[in-house]
């Protein structure tokens, strides 16, 4: 699955947001993920 991963870090971000957490997520992803709708949904 390529980029299947950023939907899940982007919402683990903003959990952390709206919880006020001071906490920070990194995604890894190659080039083939920007291809992808979820690179751009996210």
């Amino acid at each position: 699955i390529v980029g299947g991963q950023l939907p899940i870090a982007t919402g683990l971000a903003l959990a952390i947001k709206q919880r006020g957490g001071d906490g920070a997520v990194m995604c890894f992803f190659g080039d083939g993920a920007v291809n992808e709708g979820e690179f751009h949904e996210s």
